[in-house]
């Protein structure tokens, strides 16, 4: 009877009831633990705010104009997974020097994705993939100011990423590049899409940052702009009709291009 029970639960779309949901969620403190799904269509995980320290929420959202718009996250060591299916839409602002914290989103269809992160050692991930198959179309914006962050990223679609990163040693913890960004390898944090019209643009100002993308496909654009000292970047582009610009000012910094 539960696991009946479970199963209409979790129905999603086709379950009645499922459409038109909002949940708000405000924590304070620290070593709490929360899960929220949400399963239908016009899903809003409404205000979140998550001020202390080593705690850890799940969401996920299964259906169609899924919105998750409204996410503040202000302390260190918490823990922070979104899990979107369908057409999906999540922000996530991590604020007020906030260190050692894990983001992670993995969206599936139609995606539009926007991470803020304000501290350091924070690590930052995200995939964006296809809807069963059909393709979807897939936006991601990165911003990071602060320190010793990671962040990476994976997008199979039509794809399209902005990197906005202020601060120094960011994805070069435990990754070296060198040598002409040492080009074959591309491990620091990896920016990497499949599909046709990717389009990269990255922004970064502070010293010994790592930048590392890959494009597969077709008609792919790729434009950085680096500013410091002992920066790296590399890009290798596997595909036709590519164009990349890469513009680095400062001194020791190291650039490869593969096309």
């Amino acid at each position: 009877e539960s696991v009946d029970a479970h199963a209409q639960f979790v129905a999603g779309a086709n379950g009645l009831g499922a459409n038109g949901n909002q949940i708000d969620l405000a924590v304070t403190g620290g070593f709490n633990g929360f899960g929220i799904y949400q399963g239908g269509e016009l899903n809003s995980v409404g205000l979140i705010t998550i001020t202390g320290d080593s705690n850890e929420l799940g969401i996920r959202q299964d259906g169609y104009e899924n919105d998750l718009t409204t996410s503040v996250i202000s302390g260190d060591q918490n823990r922070v997974g979104i899990d979107q299916m369908g057409t999906n839409r999540a922000f996530l602002d991590l604020v007020g020097q906030s260190d050692d914290n894990d983001i992670l989103g993995i969206q599936i269809g139609t995606n539009d994705l926007r991470f803020y992160v304000e501290g350091d050692r924070n690590r930052v991930s995200a995939k964006q993939d296809y809807d069963s198959g059909m393709g979807g179309e897939n936006a991601a914006d990165f911003r990071v100011i602060g320190s010793d962050n990671f962040f990476d990223l994976l997008q199979e679609g039509t794809n399209s990423a902005t990197f906005v990163v202020e601060g120094d040693f960011n994805n070069n913890s435990g990754a070296s590049l060198a040598g002409d960004a040492a080009i074959g390898g591309l491990v620091a944090g990896v920016i990497r899409q499949v599909g046709t019209g990717n389009a990269i643009e990255a922004t970064i100002t502070g010293d010994a940052n790592l930048l590392a993308a890959l494009q597969t496909g077709a008609s792919n654009t790729f434009v950085a702009v680096i500013s410091g000292q002992s920066n790296q970047a590399a890009l290798i582009q596997d595909g036709t009709l590519n164009t990349a610009y890469l513009a680095q000012t400062g001194n020791g910094n190291i650039a490869g291009i593969i096309q």
